[in-house]
């Protein structure tokens, strides 16, 4: 693989996606509440919003917010591959920037002649 401007648009275009989807498992579980809201204010009010949801609509609401998060889960390895593909073409790279120096080296060294002892 050759991490490129197309590679970078999409693991952008991948983090987009995680982002809108975590947006609708926030509104799934506690619409209205924003974003900035702390943890422990989300856990309380998305309780609070299913609470008062009958019990077919809170089976519904959990569905709805099971199949989000596995849509999130799948989005997140897609991700943790394409960052791993790019880790790997950056030792490769790295590998042949070392071989190509050492080969510098090598020739500049031969261009001087010998050393004297």
């Amino acid at each position: 693989m050759r991490y490129d401007a197309e590679q970078r648009k999409m693991l952008d275009l991948m983090q987009a996606r995680a982002a809108r989807k975590l947006d609708e498992i926030h509104q799934i579980l506690a619409p209205g509440i924003a974003q900035s809201a702390g943890e422990e204010e989300l856990r309380r009010q998305a309780d609070a919003h299913m609470a008062s949801l009958p019990p077919e609509e809170q089976e519904k609401l959990r569905l709805k917010a099971i199949v989000a998060y596995s849509q999130l889960e799948r989005l997140i390895s897609e991700m943790s591959e394409h960052l791993a593909d790019i880790g790997d073409e950056l030792k490769r790279v790295n590998s042949q920037s070392r071989a190509v120096g050492a080969y510098s080296r090598t020739v500049k060294m031969n261009r001087h002649g010998p050393m004297p002892y």
